[in-house]
């Protein structure tokens, strides 16, 4: 306290003891603040562990998971009250409640709880590289709000082609998890079209795997003992395609953090596990490859689905890891970003979507091309090269709110 008054002539400093490991104590310490308004709320607060060993919070949570991820949450939900109060009583813009909350990293994002809760996204009008593109979001309620995005003046490469001999998937022995549905279905029946040798079809119910000739293998990608059982199970696998995965619609203020929980161990921690299992499969037989279905959820978000987004954004950063620790055995990392496809998980959807047999086949050409990346779509690879231009880029509605 002492250091901040001797750098800030006049200022007022008062010390509260916070842990944001203990979510329990989360609103006791906020209520104790006894504050009318808050102007702005930094998160700097974080832990680090290099190679730990796994260490829980009280309530039963991995420490840097419950500290660095749900205690920003959970902190933030007790203090946007007091933010959306402001300076003098509400701030209205528009007839909407509006605060900022700041947070560790580059950026800051705008709060603004009286806008419409958005449900869906969609690129308007269709077309390749609009000079601006706009998307819709539309509430469960039925209300909607539109934003325009201005086309960066960059253009990012939508792919990124990795040295050396790229994976050939024709006489290739594949895995995939979620594979009695959806994309995960298109997957296995787009491995054979494209010679695969064999592909094991992973499910948490195997006999809901309905494709002719592939191998039903029983997965959950969230218990370490049916990971580590389905890789022993397949020793021959040469590709390893991590398509499981969930959407709980978890939004940022008000969701349980038990949703986000579930979002963060079945996209990223279950990811984390089937890679781990079979990196060392992949070695033995020569190197292989992964591909590790993500989003375009994992470079912008909505606050609807905001578990979901923050889990694939996760996701995204633990592929990027995996890629380099792969390397060195010859492992070739794929990451694939798409919006929505016409599956049972957007089935209440009504934007456009991508076809999951034609996403699934554009996929395995992109490995096989040595691809880092796969953008399936138009709208993947606007917001990819809005990431090199900043947030207002991404979310037009925080243009002028500084």
């Amino acid at each position: 306290m002492a250091s901040i008054r001797s750098r800030v002539f006049g200022a007022h400093v008062r010390p509260l003891q916070l842990d944001l490991a203990d979510l329990s104590s989360l609103k006791t310490a906020v209520d104790r603040l006894g504050l009318d308004h808050l102007d702005v709320v930094v998160h700097n607060a974080g832990v680090a562990l290099d190679e730990p060993p796994r260490r829980e919070t009280e309530d039963g949570h991995e420490l840097m998971f419950g500290t660095n991820h749900l205690g920003h949450f959970a902190l933030t939900q007790w203090l946007v009250p007091p933010a959306v109060r402001g300076v003098g009583g509400p701030q209205r813009d528009g007839g909407k409640l509006r605060g900022a909350v700041g947070a560790t990293g580059p950026g800051r994002s705008a709060v603004d709880p009286g806008s419409p809760q958005p449900f869906d996204f969609r690129p308007s009008p269709p077309g390749l590289r609009p000079a601006r593109w706009s998307y819709t979001f539309e509430s469960e309620a039925g209300g909607a709000a539109g934003c325009a995005l201005s086309r960066p003046p960059v253009h990012a490469p939508a792919t990124h082609r990795r040295e050396g001999a790229p994976m050939k998937v024709q006489g290739s022995v594949a895995f995939v998890t979620g594979a009695n549905r959806g994309l995960g279905e298109q997957f296995v029946r787009a491995l054979f079209d494209a010679g695969a040798a064999k592909v094991y079809a992973g499910s948490r119910d195997p006999t809901r795997v309905t494709v002719p000739g592939a191998v039903p293998v029983a997965v959950d990608i969230t218990d370490l003992e049916s990971v580590h059982a389905a890789a022993d199970q397949a020793q021959d696998v040469t590709l390893l395609i991590n398509n499981a995965g969930l959407s709980t619609r978890a939004d940022v203020l008000t969701a349980d953090l038990d949703s986000f929980r579930l979002e963060f161990e079945t996209h990223v921690l279950g990811t984390l596990a089937m890679s781990r299992a079979f990196a060392p499969v992949l070695g033995r037989n020569g190197g292989g490859a992964v591909v590790n279905v993500l989003s375009v959820l994992s470079w912008i978000s909505i606050t609807a689905s905001a578990g979901y987004a923050a889990a694939k954004a996760a996701e995204w950063s633990m592929t990027n890891a995996l890629r380099v620790a792969l390397a060195e055995q010859g492992t070739q990392v794929t990451a694939l970003h798409v919006s929505y496809l016409a599956t049972e998980l957007a089935a209440k959807v009504t934007a456009p979507k991508s076809d999951p047999a034609a996403v699934a086949r554009a996929t395995l050409d992109g490995v096989e091309a040595g691809l880092h990346e796969v953008l399936a779509d138009d709208f993947s690879r606007q917001v990819q090269a809005a990431l090199a231009v900043g947030p207002e880029a991404l979310y037009p509605q925080l243009a002028g709110r500084h």
